[in-house]
């Protein structure tokens, strides 16, 4: 479990309940955005929701779509006056973030060597899950693959720990 979530083990059953209570509320208000409330259209976040409901959007047209963006931009303006800037361009931004990997991809790349192979197939569902999560967090292709190598020493790691 990653250092942010440590509170969630300090919490009683009804702390988490309203957590998720909250959590729940801010996917639904979200899914149910439209036209200039859209910000991003996000099928796989209104998809962790109980519930299964075909979202009915209306987007805007383009010349539309570019004045919310411009509005957008000001309030980041106004909300953030001393964040960073960048000057990158959207196609270069969007090179940057890299395909997720999932277990086959983790389960070809451990083949070698075989013992941390057999670890990863020894472990649970969620832990392998936290393993995959933890990589396909970086953004960085470097970084998903030093993630990796470091994901093998620990698996090595827990064999000899056995």
């Amino acid at each position: 479990m990653k250092e942010m979530d440590e509170d969630l083990q300090q919490m009683t059953r009804e702390q988490l309940i309203s957590e998720v209570e909250k959590l729940r509320n801010a996917i639904r208000k979200h899914r149910d955005c439209s036209e200039h409330d859209l910000c991003w259209f996000h099928p796989d976040l209104w998809n962790l929701l109980p519930e299964k409901y075909e979202v009915d959007i209306s987007v805007p047209q383009w010349d539309k779509f570019m004045q919310g963006c411009i509005q957008y931009r000001k309030s980041l303006d106004k909300q953030l006056p001393n964040a960073p800037r960048t000057s990158t361009d959207f196609d270069e931004a969007e090179k940057r973030h890299t395909q997720a990997i999932d277990s086959t991809d983790i389960e070809n790349t451990l083949k070698e060597p075989p013992e941390a192979y057999a670890v990863f197939q020894k472990l649970s569902p969620s832990h392998k899950n936290e393993y995959i999560q933890w990589i396909n967090e970086a953004q960085k292709q470097e970084t998903k693959e030093r993630r990796l190598e470091k994901m093998i020493s620990m698996l090595l790691n827990k064999k000899e720990n056995q």
